[in-house]
This record gives structure tokens, C-alpha cells and sequence, in this order.
């Protein structure tokens, strides 16, 4: 769901990712389609209360 970057300070590293991400339609698809996915999984309601009551140390 992202881009490594060698060094992310680099203006010019950040520049040549982007540059091959917009080039790049189908992985620019695929990469919004598991972002969409992990976060349907990660922060749905159901999950992030679950979390929140392990935490609490309370059943939900």
C-alpha cells in the first residue's frame, strides 16, 4: 500500500517514485484497491472497538 523510498530526505528519490507511480496506472489501482482493503480490515468499527475493550480490560 506504499512506495520505499531509499532516502526520503532526497527530493530527487521522491520525485523518481512518484514519477513512476503516475506512469503507472494499474499499480496505482492496485495499490489504492489494499490500501481500501487494509483499512476496511484495520479500522472498521467492529475492530477498533474489540482493541479498545481488550485495552480497557472490558468484554464488549
Amino acid at each position: 500500500t506504499g512506495i520505499v523510498v531509499s532516502n526520503p530526505e532526497s527530493v530527487d528519490d521522491v520525485a523518481v517514485a512518484l514519477g513512476q507511480l503516475l506512469s503507472d496506472p494499474a499499480k496505482r489501482a492496485a495499490m489504492g484497491e489494499a490500501a481500501r482493503i487494509r483499512a476496511c480490515n484495520e479500522f472498521d468499527y467492529d475492530v477498533l472497538s474489540s482493541r479498545l475493550a481488550g485495552v480497557l480490560g472490558v468484554e464488549k
